[in-house]
């Protein structure tokens, strides 16, 4: 059915009414799948002083929803569908010391650690293009399809790698052309 509401401006006659298309539902979506492996050791020692609590995981996002680029002949919003991966792994820590030094006084001490990786494992971007990524929300349900490519780790930092800074009249005589770098950068 086709969404129907009222316009944003008031004219003469009030507000117009608008219809809209409902947008497309790809025939194949289905739910994003979570598959979860977990190894873990519990220590309690020196009666119940001594806490040791360790994991290393492993959790597999299967069919997770992107929106692909179509050309915009296209007329709607391209529709959500099942096509990427993402797997994460990593470990996590913890010691815990808890203590009585007398009846009126106790203490008790805990760290923790952690570290995690999380790669794209699946997503359709041939290229490799990176692009511009909207805040929506949905980690990979953008407007560009590119943001995304197969074996990217999630939160990886890019930028331009330097050999050192100009320290004289001499090397800023021999730089490299960097006209490519965009306009005005120096």
């Amino acid at each position: 059915s086709l969404n129907i509401t009222n316009s944003d401006f008031v004219l003469s006659s009030g507000q117009i009414p608008i219809v809209n298309d409902p947008g497309l539902v790809s025939p194949t979506l289905t739910w994003e799948r979570v598959v979860s492996k977990n190894l873990g050791v519990d220590l309690v020692l020196f009666k119940n002083k001594l806490e040791f609590a360790g994991d290393i995981y492993t959790r597999e996002t299967l069919d997770m929803l992107l929106r692909r680029n179509y050309p915009s002949i296209l007329g709607s919003t391209p529709p959500q569908e099942n096509g990427a991966d993402l797997k994460t792994t990593g470990w996590e820590a913890s010691l815990k010391w808890r203590d009585n030094v007398t009846d009126n006084f106790s203490y008790f001490l805990n760290l923790n650690v952690s570290d995690w990786t999380t790669e794209i494992t699946k997503y359709e971007n041939p290229t490799g293009a990176i692009g511009d990524n909207p805040d929506n929300g949905n980690a990979l349900d953008a407007g560009n399809a590119n943001i995304y490519y197969e074996g990217q780790q999630i939160g990886e930092i890019w930028g331009y790698e330097t050999v050192g800074i100009i320290q004289d009249e001499e090397q800023l005589a021999n730089i490299p052309d960097q006209s490519r770098l965009g306009n005005g950068f120096k």
